[in-house]
């Protein structure tokens, strides 16, 4: 649900609030998907920003 709902750059805390999901479960879920190469990071000011990458997207192109 976390991949999927990275239609746009979003932060940790944005995404928790959104999901009903503490700050660190969030943190912990992007981690792994960025080490796995389906995430990028963006830097903004003091915040990240995570966005999907091409490879997220075909995946849940395919996850239908």
């Amino acid at each position: 649900m976390l991949l999927r709902s990275l239609d746009r750059p979003c932060t940790t805390t944005r995404l928790a609030a959104v999901h009903h999901l503490s700050p660190s479960t969030v943190s912990y879920h992007l981690t792994r998907l960025h080490r796995a190469g389906l995430l990028t990071r963006l830097g903004d000011g003091s915040n990240v920003r995570y966005q999907r990458t091409g490879e997220a997207d075909r995946l849940l192109a395919h996850a239908v």
